[in-house]
C-alpha cells in the first residue's frame, strides 16, 4: 500500500494512548488505533472538530509520536467491514475510558480517516 507506515511506526501506534496531530493551524492530542495493517484516527466531536476540517480540507497533516515529526495524509474511509474493525481496535485499546462511545458513534463513525506517511 502506498505511503503505508514500517512495521516498527506500526508497533509504536498501536501501544501509544495519545499522539499529537497538526493540520494547519489546529493542534489536537487525539487518540489513534490500528487495525488491519494500517493507522486510523477519527474525532469524537464528529465534522465539527477543528483538526478533523483542517485536515480534510487538504489531506494533509503530521502526527508528533515518541519526539519524531511524521508527515502524514489522511484518506476518508466508509466501507463498513473496515470501520467495523476500526471500532473493535477502540473498543479494546481504550476499554476503561469514559470517551470510548463517543468514538463509537454514528458521528465518530464519518470522520474516520486512515492516515498514511507523506510520499
Amino acid at each position: 500500500m502506498p505511503g503505508a507506515f514500517p512495521s516498527d511506526t506500526l508497533d509504536l501506534l498501536s501501544r501509544t494512548l495519545e499522539i499529537t496531530l497538526r493540520a494547519g493551524e489546529h493542534r489536537a492530542v487525539i487518540w489513534i488505533v490500528v487495525a488491519d495493517g494500517a493507522a486510523y484516527i477519527r474525532s469524537y466531536r464528529g465534522a465539527k472538530g477543528r483538526w478533523f476540517a483542517a485536515t480534510l480540507a487538504d489531506g494533509r497533516a503530521s502526527i508528533e509520536i515518541a519526539g519524531q515529526t511524521i508527515a502524514v495524509r489522511a484518506v476518508p474511509v466508509s466501507d463498513a467491514a473496515t470501520q467495523a474493525a476500526i471500532s473493535a481496535a477502540y473498543s479494546a485499546k481504550y476499554a476503561t475510558s469514559p470517551y470510548l462511545a463517543a468514538m463509537l458513534g454514528p458521528q465518530a463513525l464519518e470522520t474516520t480517516l486512515r492516515i498514511v506517511g507523506e510520499t
